[in-house]
């Protein structure tokens, strides 16, 4: 991991929005592949993402999970390091 798990779980990614409650979000391993809400690239078993969930108003629960390569990027944004690649 490119950052600390404090960087990453305080990146505000994605921030909440109305009509949700019950926001959380963690890093996590993966148990299985899955998609990341961000760049719909698949994430394969045992990799590290942070996984958010929510109760939304006319849904129900849901969750994503965004790849750290994306997160790296938005941290990197955040702190002047991006270069747009």
């Amino acid at each position: 991991m490119k950052y600390s798990n404090e960087d990453y779980l305080d990146t505000d990614f994605y921030p909440g929005g109305e009509g949700e409650s019950n926001y959380s979000r963690k890093l996590v391993i993966t148990r299985k592949v899955h998609k990341c809400v961000n760049c719909c690239g698949e994430v394969a078993k045992g990799l590290t993402v942070l996984l958010e969930t929510c109760v939304l108003e006319d849904e129900g629960r849901v969750s994503a999970r965004t790849c750290l390569p994306c997160l790296d990027k938005w941290i990197d944004h955040i702190k002047g390091l991006y270069n747009g690649n």
